[in-house]
């Protein structure tokens, strides 16, 4: 089965597969391979309805794996699997993360890396590398190549979602401290005064808009993720969702895509802006209608 190389981590992202991972040794250069499937793998009689998709990744999880460079740059996820530029620089290669730690954690028949120690050793290098991009003030930049080092807002929601589910299931704690540096940067910076998202902490270029629709989505998914641990958090998520409900959805139901200098981008957006403010909002509905029904 051909599964392209940019499709794994949209595939894991959108199937909701959440990572687990357990500390492994410390760096270890020569780190195992991953064996690869067993013949007649995979068996799709295994697979039940809702997992069928999970074969396409289960067929390239050892190559994409055996991929993660054990010398230098120490737990770079390399061959090109996901991201351009393929460079160490950028933290967004390291996203595979969720794959990996999806096969190690959970038990299926059809799943022969169930707690595999090699696909943990491996996992744990790149994981470490992952946490090794964070700037010392916290930020990431949107890529260490000497051109692009800028601080933006969905970018740093990224990394914060990866690391927060992680540390969600696992308890590990250098995700914590990172979460943590991350989120004073990130309250502190990529906010204006009223609590509203901004696309960068400084614009690296000129710019002829004043917010963006993906901002406020994905600020809405992180602060979901970490509500409750951080106040200065809590109150930018409240200020956003009740600009989005007062000011970005137009008439027609559609919502706007950018807040210009001048006036508004009314176009409705669908695959980045749109659909992820739809699946940000449905989550605050989820999550409240839960705390409800605890409460009652």
């Amino acid at each position: 089965m051909h599964v392209k190389r940019r499709t794994v981590l949209l595939g894991a992202v959108g199937a909701g597969l959440v990572p687990t991972v357990t500390a492994a040794p410390a760096r270890a250069a020569g780190l195992p391979l991953l064996a690869g499937l067993p013949a007649g793998a995979p068996d799709r009689r295994l697979f039940t309805p809702g997992e069928q998709r999970f074969a396409g990744y289960l067929v390239i999880l050892a190559p994409m794996t055996n991929d993660i460079v054990d010398t230098d740059p120490y737990g770079f996820m390399g061959g090109g699997w996901w991201r351009t530029p393929a460079q160490p620089y950028n933290s967004r290669v390291q996203e595979h993360v969720f794959t990996l730690s999806w096969f190690y954690a959970n038990q299926r028949a059809w799943n022969p890396y169930y707690r595999d120690s090699a696909l943990l050793g491996r996992l744990d290098a790149a994981l470490q590398h992952y946490l090794g991009l964070q700037n010392p003030d916290g930020s990431w930049f949107y890529a260490r190549d000497g051109k692009r080092s800028f601080v933006d807002h969905f970018h740093t929601c990224f990394v914060m979602k990866a690391l927060a589910k992680i540390e969600a299931l696992t308890g590990n704690r250098d995700c914590t401290k990172a979460i943590e540096h991350g989120v004073a940067y990130y309250t502190q910076n990529l906010f204006d005064k009223e609590g509203i998202p901004k696309p960068f902490s400084k614009a690296p270029r000129l710019t002829v808009y004043k917010r963006e629709l993906y901002d406020y989505a994905e600020c809405i998914n992180l602060a979901m993720l970490l509500r409750g641990r951080f106040p200065a958090l809590d109150r930018n998520l409240e200020a956003t969702i009740r600009q989005i409900l007062s000011r970005w959805q137009t008439k027609e139901g559609s919502f706007r895509s950018r807040q210009l200098y001048f006036g508004w981008d009314n176009t409705p957006m669908h695959r980045w802006a749109s659909a992820q403010l739809f699946r940000s909002l449905c989550l605050v509905l989820s999550k409240d209608k839960q705390t409800v029904t605890q409460k009652t």
